[in-house]
């Protein structure tokens, strides 16, 4: 079904879902060796990270300092890549692996990172959000973070602190980068691909009495990212990679497994589930079984995966987080164009003779109630009858171009409000003023 759908949006919108011009990955796909990233898997609760917002398993760091991430080996962005069903990437025809081309010079990023606490006390991180693919900026202040005395030198980061003419270590580095670093920032990372936040399973129906359902998984709502045994002795993370057949292949073995090994009916596991409406991770345990009562499989709901289920923007949601200015940006913000509107609406005069007057209106639908002749719409007060709801429509398209001031409406209602009292004085002089009608006729009763 996900081959046919790519195939099909492939068709229509003339661009390949495995190239650099996916809209939804933005231009991450033009850097760090083409689409790597340092994703954020965990974020400690109450610390400078979760306070900035981060969230764990969406966000992607993509740049430090407006710089990319410095790659072990650049020269390998050159080669072409293919991302295949089951999600995994191959690149120059399968001449490097995976870990080769992430691999990121930890060396120099902690340099660069141990320098900022020197110098600016800030860190500006450009990250990328499996949300919708949006981007946006993340300044993080170091103030709070405490250098090691052994961290930094005149060159550079130390990683060994017994012997300095040692080699260097690359899983040292990682260590010291997050003891140091990242882990008094609140967060930790890990190199990935940002392709692998594709790897969700969107859940598009659940049958009455299956385990789905009584798990309270919400139809086109939720998406599981990631799933767990319930067992201590199994290995966590069996949802390591991506694919359509994936997601059942997975949960189909698991169940097999241990329900030959437990020789019970009903076999429990983890999934970790989004909820795209609320905005919420939640892990979901649910009792796998083929005995629920249809022939629906042992989890009893259908999942979508691929281009049609990745998981939709929230709106709203990093509407205060500023966005980095790059050439895909449309239209900018003119101030100076605002204060223009608003002095060509301050500075119009009020025509009062192309007002409406409604006593006028009034006489004349009397005139004409009476048979008197009707005046020629060039002459008359009153315009042509036009459609209300069409006017209130253009009316509101055009005050959503136009900026009027609080003062000049302010002065303009005081003005009208002051015609009013004039126009009421007015008629309750006249009518004081006037002879009263004669009394109507007695009547008289048989």
């Amino acid at each position: 079904m996900f081959s046919f759908a790519k195939r099909l949006v492939e068709t229509a919108t003339g661009a390949s879902l495995d190239g650099r011009d996916d809209s939804y990955f933005k231009n991450t796909l033009k850097m760090n060796n083409n689409g790597y990233g340092l994703r954020v898997v965990q974020v400690s609760p109450h610390s400078i990270g979760a306070r900035l917002g981060l969230e764990a398993w969406f966000d992607y760091i993509v740049k430090v300092n407006n710089h990319e991430l410095p790659m072990s080996y650049p020269s390998l962005s050159q080669h072409l890549y293919k991302i295949g069903e089951d999600g995994s990437i191959s690149y120059g025809g399968g001449q490097y692996t995976q870990e080769q081309v992430g691999l990121i010079d930890f060396d120099q990023l902690a340099t660069e990172l141990a320098k900022c606490t020197v110098t600016d006390k800030v860190v500006t991180l450009e990250v990328w959000n499996a949300k919708g693919g949006t981007i946006r900026l993340v300044k993080v202040p170091l103030a709070e973070y405490k250098a090691v005395d052994d961290d930094i030198d005149t060159v550079g980061f130390k990683y060994n602190n017994n012997n300095n003419n040692a080699p260097f270590n690359p899983d040292d580095s990682i260590t010291k980068l997050y003891k140091n670093i990242f882990a008094q920032i609140g967060f930790v990372v890990q190199s990935q691909h940002v392709s692998t936040a594709t790897h969700v399973w969107r859940i598009l129906r659940t049958h009455q009495g299956s385990p789905a359902f009584r798990a309270q998984l919400v139809p086109y709502s939720d998406y599981v990212i990631g799933c767990e045994s319930a067992f201590a002795e199994d290995s966590n993370g069996l949802l390591n990679g991506g694919g359509e057949a994936l997601f059942s292949r997975v949960i189909l073995s698991y169940y097999n497994y241990h329900q030959a090994k437990t020789q019970k009916e009903t076999v429990p596991v983890t999934l970790f589930v989004y909820n795209h409406d609320y905005d919420i991770l939640r892990p979901v345990s649910v009792e796998l079984s083929r005995s629920w009562g249809q022939n629906k499989g042992i989890l009893g709901c259908d999942v979508g995966y691929g281009f049609l289920h990745r998981i939709p923007e929230v709106m709203g949601k990093f509407d205060n987080i500023p966005a980095p200015l790059d050439e895909d940006t449309l239209f900018v913000n003119n101030d100076d164009n605002n204060i223009a509107d608003e002095k060509t609406v301050d500075t119009m005069p009020f025509d009062e003779s192309k007002a409406i007057n409604p006593m006028a209106h009034q006489k004349e639908l009397e005139l004409q109630s009476h048979g008197g002749p009707p005046k020629s719409p060039h002459k008359s007060s009153v315009g042509p009858p036009v459609d209300i709801g069409n006017e209130i429509l253009r009316t509101s398209r055009r005050k959503k171009h136009s900026v009027i001031k609080a003062d000049g409406l302010s002065a303009y209602m005081n003005e009208e409000l002051a015609r009013s009292k004039a126009r009421d004085i007015h008629s309750a002089t006249q009518s004081q003023n006037s002879t009263p009608p004669p009394p109507p006729p007695l009547s008289r009763h048989a």
